[in-house]
């Protein structure tokens, strides 16, 4: 022992002795530990997934109560006392929700109708009371012939309360079994009422239950403290509360891990571990004995070059001109350095450029574009920022394939980066995307560099043989004029980028105030959906007069909204912005919808009254518009002929043949097809003769300043004339004086509208308005040049 050898064996066996008793130690005490804290946490986890459970089922019989309780023909049933629909509707409701209950209960608490028979038909029941008595809805516990349910209770109105109805779920072995299984953890119910705690429910063994009651009856309270999530029910079991539901009669469930089950991975690591810790003394006294010289340094060099590596210094290499063990060591550790190394320049490079063209993706583009306004803010130089679009990228992709629509990428990054100078930053953002960033370049330069890259790629590639064109369209924001942060930048030239795809320029500068009006058309797009389920959309109606003798005609359905933020909105503003994202079929659905029913309404009430709606472009190639429009026509039971379907001449520039089709299959209903702003438009006179039109509707453009206006005199002669020439019958819209009014009657035009007859008016004043027209238009003396007498405003 006196050898440095012997001592070196001596400290080498105590510190292997003592480091395995304080490791054995102390991961015993940490694996007991965690075991019981994995158990306590599985119980909090359990409670969690509990409640979880009981809010879904409750989220579930809320929606179907509530969906019960509002349901028309089921109000209709509860106000008739039709008692066989009555309880159909309940059973059939119950089914879909899963319910093991529902009862129909009058005002003053007494059953109506139930799904579970005499059972619950006791007119003096608390629990029913009690849910009759809230004022909106109850949620309470009940017990019938000692079966407990948890009921929800929303009352009937109409508009008042005429009953209530309430559903719920059985809470007995079942559910806590059901719970058990889902929640990993037995589960017992308890109910406590003014006689006691009683078990209605447990996952347990029969002969374990009765233990947990008495259990529960010897906490009290204690068993609901919510600051102890953790109480020791039994030796035996961990155990925490979880109301279920609360009131007159409360209802709470007891969830349980067994300790015995939580500690077996325990006691099996202890046996393994002490296992293994003899073993390892063993070997470690063998290794102690051939260990003879200190091997500390070339650990310690390793030691080093694993600390360099920590904090990501690659550069230094490890030299070791040992040949043994350490030396392979040392070799190995140097190889996996320069690996390391290599594997994160390549993530960084990949987290930070693009994978197909190589150029830096957006994050980078935004490091890069930061620094950039950081230099030219020092040196007080402007900085443009293009936005690119391709815009046939997409259908080229589409219809030739990813390899072209790659190569196309490629081949535009290749042409713009051989373009731009080395100082400017080109990115790709993403597909058909790009970004330039121009350090020192003012609004001249930038729309110069901008107007140059556009022509190069408007010029066309050439793809494996394949001439392929291009139409990029470019967005420029400005430093300082336009924002001085990268984001906002960017986001400002994205909105120019926009402007010039809706313009169809190929460059256009970001305007002052156009990101507020790009915000406001988003927000009316995400909300145009909602505004017509939340009644925020409404039809008013401008009448239309036959000029022969005065008679009202027929009237046009016209779109408002009113947003409860933004105010009233412009049909001209949300209409394109509607057809132009793909939702302008469901404005049309709800104002075909409307429109139709209100013909019905006036047809109930005595006035006979066809109707105009306009259509779209995107609706022209909808084939499945006819069949819409019968089905919504036979619903209302409204013949074709009470409807006039308005298009426009530039609905007809995407597809005229098949716009064609589809307006026959209208025509051929019985609809009324209606040219509207005749004269505006890019049709021709071929196209108009091969229209399925009915009637031309001459734009205000023309009827405005008739008869003072010659040119407009002339033009509206000669439309009149060929609409008669080609037995179409004429409206004119727009009209607004009494002189208009004559002239067209003079010179042949049957119908007219406008301002001078009546403004747009909600539909309840449209018959008031039509009655009182009709009483001035027959007072007019036949011996004179028509000139009704415009009614008074009337309010309903």
């Amino acid at each position: 022992m006196r050898t440095f050898r012997g001592k070196v064996l001596t400290l080498t066996v105590l510190v292997v002795l003592v480091s395995q008793l304080a490791t054995v130690g102390s991961v015993l005490i940490t694996a007991r530990d965690a075991s019981r804290a994995r158990a306590e946490q599985q119980l909090i986890g359990g409670g969690g997934t509990f409640k979880r459970l009981v809010h879904n089922r409750r989220q579930l019989l809320t929606q179907t109560v509530r969906t019960l309780a509002s349901d028309f023909a089921f109000k209709e049933a509860v106000a008739t006392g039709d008692t066989n629909t009555i309880a159909s509707v309940l059973e059939n409701h119950a089914r879909r929700a899963d319910a093991d209950l529902a009862v129909l209960a009058d005002t003053d608490g007494n059953v109506i109708a139930s799904t579970a028979g005499p059972a619950a038909n006791d007119p003096g029941s608390p629990a029913l009371i009690e849910i009759a008595n809230e004022p909106e809805s109850a949620r309470s516990a009940m017990i019938i012939s000692d079966q407990g349910y948890e009921m929800l209770t929303v009352p009937v109105l109409s508009p008042l309360p005429v009953a209530w109805v309430s559903m719920g779920f059985a809470i007995d072995n079942a559910l806590a079994q059901h719970m058990a299984a889902l929640a990993g953890l037995e589960t017992t119910i308890i109910s406590t009422t003014e006689d006691g705690l009683k078990l209605i429910g447990s996952s347990l063994p029969s002969a374990e239950r009765a233990l947990l009651v008495n259990a529960a009856l010897s906490l009290g309270n204690g068993i609901s403290d919510q600051d102890q999530a953790v109480q020791i029910l039994r030796d035996e079991y961990l155990s925490t509360r979880e109301d279920f539901v609360t009131g007159p009669i409360t209802v709470f469930a007891v969830l349980q891990k067994s300790l015995g089950d939580a500690m077996a991975p325990y006691e099996a690591l202890r046996t393994a571990l002490i296992r293994m810790a003899s073993i390892t003394m063993l070997c470690a006294l063998v290794c102690a004995v051939m260990l003879s010289r200190s091997v500390t340094r070339p650990v310690r060099d390793l030691l080093q070059a694993a600390k360099r590596m920590r904090v990501g210094n690659y550069s230094k290499k490890l030299k070791f001109s040992s040949r043994d063990e350490f030396g392979e060591l040392a070799n190995a550790f140097t190889d996996m350095q320069e690996s390391i190394a290599e594997r994160e320049h390549r993530i960084n490079y990949q987290a930070t450029h693009d994978g197909l063209t190589g150029l830096p993706n957006r994050l980078q583009a935004m490091e890069l574009l930061r620094e950039a306004l950081l230099k030219c803010a020092r040196i007080e130089q402007p900085l443009a920022v293009l936005i690119m679009h391709l815009r046939r990228y997409r259908e080229i992709e589409s219809s030739l394939g990813h390899e072209i629509g790659d190569e196309v990428v490629l081949q535009s990054a290749k042409r713009m980066r051989e373009s731009l100078k080395e100082k400017d930053v080109l990115a790709h953002l993403e597909g058909d995307q790009f970004l330039v960033v121009l350090p020192g370049a003012d609004r001249n330069a930038g729309l110069t560099t901008a107007e140059t890259l556009a022509r190069l790629l408007d010029s066309g590639l050439t793809i494996q043989n394949i001439n392929v064109t291009l139409d990029a369209c470019i967005g420029m924001s400005m430093y300082p004029e336009h924002g001085r942060q990268p984001d906002q930048l960017l986001r400002r030239a994205a909105v120019a980028k926009n402007d010039a795809q809706q313009s169809q320029k190929n460059v256009h500068v970001y305007q002052i105030g156009r990101e507020a009006r790009h915000v406001r058309q988003l927000a009316i797009l995400g909300d145009m959906r909602r505004a017509a389920t939340d009644n925020e959309l409404e039809l008013y109606f401008q009448p239309k007069i036959a000029l022969d003798d005065g008679s009202v005609c027929g009237a046009e359905a016209l779109l408002r909204w009113t947003h409860p933020e933004l105010g009233e909105i412009p049909p001209a503003e949300f209409v394109p912005l509607a057809e132009n994202a793909g939702n302008v079929g469901m404005l049309t659905e709800w104002v075909l919808r409307k429109s139709i029913a209100q013909a019905r309404n006036w047809r109930e009430s005595g006035l006979e009254l066809p109707v105009a709606v306009n259509l779209s472009g995107r609706d022209l190639l909808n084939d499945k518009l006819p069949y819409l429009l019968m089905q919504i026509l036979r619903e209302n039971e409204v013949d074709a002929s009470s409807l006039v379907l308005e298009i426009t001449e530039e609905a007809l520039v995407r597809d005229v043949d098949h716009a064609i089709m589809v307006l026959n299959y209208l025509r051929d209903m019985g609809a009324q097809i209606s040219m509207d702003d005749f004269g505006t438009g890019y049709s021709s006179l071929s196209q108009l003769q091969l229209l399925p039109v009915d009637e031309i509707k001459i734009d205000r453009a023309f009827i405005t300043d008739l008869p003072e206006s010659e040119p407009n005199t002339a033009i509206v002669q000669s439309v009149i004339d060929l609409a008669h020439n080609l037995g179409l019958e004429l409206v004119a819209e727009g009209v607004e004086t009494v002189a208009a009014l004559n002239w067209l009657r003079e010179h042949g035009c049957e119908r007219a509208q406008g301002f001078y007859i009546s403004k747009p008016m909600p539909a309840h004043k449209v018959k008031i308005w039509v009655d009182t027209w009709s009483d001035s238009a027959n007072k007019a003396d036949d011996s004179l040049v028509f000139i009704p007498r415009r009614p008074t405003t009337v309010t309903p």
